[in-house]
């Protein structure tokens, strides 16, 4: 339910940037799609690869910064080598 939740805000919150004409308009579609898409096709999936996720993961930060004005309040930083880790999906 969580996850729907956050789809339903996000749409709304797109709704806004593309009523506003907002230039960000066309990068959140484009990311809600790519985090629809990911949840859709790799959710059924035993195991996934640990940098697919972490890319889900800043995708969807990603998305939440566009419709925040102060963008100092995170940071993100990723290292190591993840290719050939995997975890159940959706799990971060």
């Amino acid at each position: 339910m969580l996850i729907c939740q956050s789809r339903i805000n996000t749409l709304n919150n797109i709704y806004s940037l593309v009523y506003s004409k907002s230039a960000d308009a066309h990068e959140a579609v484009m990311k809600l799609s790519e985090l629809m898409r990911y949840s859709l096709h790799k959710s059924n999936e035993e195991k996934v690869l640990l940098q697919d996720e972490i890319n889900y993961l800043l995708t969807y930060i990603n998305l939440e910064l566009l419709r925040v004005k102060e963008k100092r309040f995170i940071e993100k930083r990723v290292s190591g080598n993840f290719t050939e880790v995997e975890i159940a999906p959706l799990l971060l």
